[in-house]
């Protein structure tokens, strides 16, 4: 959110852009196959569910929103203006949504009878324009992210992030011809061949549009508004060889002007456009199509803008002028999270709360008031993947505030990680190189190309690097997944075991 307010004037010599800065795109989870499968005789159905999944029950995650993702994180329902994940197997997530609609995902087509298939992609996130942006219901939101779509061979999409919201209050405005953007964002990855486009997976959903808020009484020269529905990304971008699923387009979201008119410029509030199946793929019957991917709905300007006012007091100070940074990076020893403070005098004590879903936190360190001004605590036992933290600040008046939320990527302190397998190919025996947060007792696994077991054994792990070695000498050529897994994480690596003696 951007804020800016001054009595007299306000000059723009720069944009002011909050593109992408909204609710965030259901990031892209991998399915690998084993242990997560399909069946082409189920047609997976169910709109959420909670990650990990299991078996055949896999799909992207849903795109934030104004509702909690609480047990349903992924599969193809929305989040209120949050677009929904798809569902196994490789259909497109759904554009997010503001004042306007997101777009469905596309399907997955062209499969063969005994094939996975992918006839339930993403839902668009909802139209909020009848629950605000009026004086009788005075509510602004964030545009939605987009959902992110199924994949299994790394190659998908996440969601673009929705749009931020800016207001601005000041008596003239000086417009220069310059922009005040609230977009929603393209899903996006660049390590990918075209970082707009998924390979053999399913696409992402764009962002929904933001908001801007212009309680502006002059305007002199122009300026132009932008709260555009983010476009879905392309599908089977080579190297692919199948008819996967593209992203919906975001939602359009909306100016809010004082007057009764909009200022001179040029305004844009449109959706999205949906994805294709990219033209690259080596299948002709399905190159160029949408596969039922859809595009976002127009936003929308409104006129006479009032502030709310409230009767009563509605804001308490927050400890942000107390905080100084809070910030968390990850090191070899764990998550490292530090603060400094410019004010302790009315402090009592402090608690690092830490949540993976951004709803339910949990405190992992206490810090009394010592008279310092720089802290910093170690998370030796973080989750993978994303991981928020916040700052409780307990004051000696009995108040407990708090910072606003960090997300931090996990890459290395995983529970579990493979570092190296090898040789590969093998002939009678593999040694792999694993990397643990803690000592526990693994389970390392050894499926074929058709998901069956052939072995299976446990073996003790300490905190740190294990070099473990497992004989296959029993185990006939061919092509191999060896997982291990432990306390709920898990670590894949195909190889080949060779025939040649």
């Amino acid at each position: 959110i951007i804020a800016i307010e001054a009595s007299s004037s306000i000059t723009l010599t720069r944009p002011i852009d909050a593109t992408g800065k909204g609710f965030k795109g259901g990031a892209y989870i991998d399915f690998p196959q084993p242990p997560y499968n399909c069946d082409f005789a189920t047609d997976f159905t169910v709109f959420g569910f909670s990650n990990p999944a299991s078996g055949y029950q896999t799909g992207g995650s849903k795109g934030e929103g104004i509702t909690s993702s609480t047990g349903i994180e992924c599969g193809k329902g929305k989040l209120a203006n949050g677009g929904g994940g798809s569902n196994n197997h490789n259909a497109g997530g759904a554009g997010g949504s503001n004042y306007g609609a997101g777009g469905l995902g596309g399907q997955r087509s062209n499969e063969g009878a005994f094939t996975c298939h992918g006839m339930n992609p993403g839902i668009g996130g909802l139209s909020l324009s009848t629950y605000g942006y009026s004086l009788g219901n005075n509510r602004v939101f964030l545009g939605g992210g987009g959902g992110a779509g199924h994949g299994n061979n790394n190659v998908g999409m996440p969601g673009g992030n929705g749009g931020g919201i800016v207001f601005i209050k000041t008596d003239t405005l000086y417009g220069n011809n310059e922009f005040i953007r609230v977009n929603g964002g393209r899903p996006y990855r660049s390590d990918l061949a075209d970082p707009y486009a998924a390979g053999g997976d399913g696409g992402g959903g764009g962002g929904g549009g933001g908001v801007i808020i212009s309680n502006v009484n002059t305007y002199t020269g122009n300026i132009n508004f932008e709260a555009r529905g983010a476009d879905g990304s392309y599908s089977s971008y080579t190297p692919s060889s199948g008819c996967f699923g593209p992203g919906g387009g975001g939602g359009g979201g909306i100016l809010w002007v004082k007057g009764a008119s909009l200022p001179a410029g040029t305004n844009s509030f449109a959706g999205g456009t949906n994805g294709l199946i990219s033209v690259t793929t080596s299948v002709a019957a399905c190159r160029g199509l949408a596969n039922g991917a859809t595009p976002g709905t127009n936003g929308n300007f409104a006129v006479n803008y009032a502030p709310p006012v409230s009767n009563s007091p509605v804001c308490i100070p927050l400890p942000l002028n107390d905080l100084v940074y809070f910030e968390g990076k990850e090191t070899a020893d764990g998550i490292v999270i530090s603060w400094k403070m410019h004010g302790i005098e009315n402090v009592s004590s402090y608690e690092v709360e830490r949540s993976v879903d951004k709803v339910s936190f949990t405190t992992i360190a206490q810090v009394p008031n010592s008279n310092r001004y720089i802290f910093s605590v170690t998370d030796e036992n973080a989750p993978a993947e994303f991981v928020y933290y916040r700052l409780k600040i307990s004051y000696v008046d009995g108040r407990k505030l708090y910072s606003s939320s960090i997300l931090v990527q996990v890459k290395h302190r995983t529970a579990l990680q493979l570092v190296r397998l090898s040789p590969n190919p093998a002939r009678s025996n593999i040694e792999v190189v694993v990397r643990s947060g803690k000592q526990g007792i693994a389970t390392m696994s050894i499926y074929n190309a058709g998901s069956k077991k052939l072995l299976s054994m446990n073996c003790m792990v300490r905190k740190g690097v294990n070099q473990l070695r497992i004989n296959i000498q029993d185990i006939p050529a061919g092509s191999y997944f060896f997982i291990i897994t432990m306390d709920g994480n898990r670590a894949v690596q195909a190889f080949l075991k060779s025939g040649q003696p």
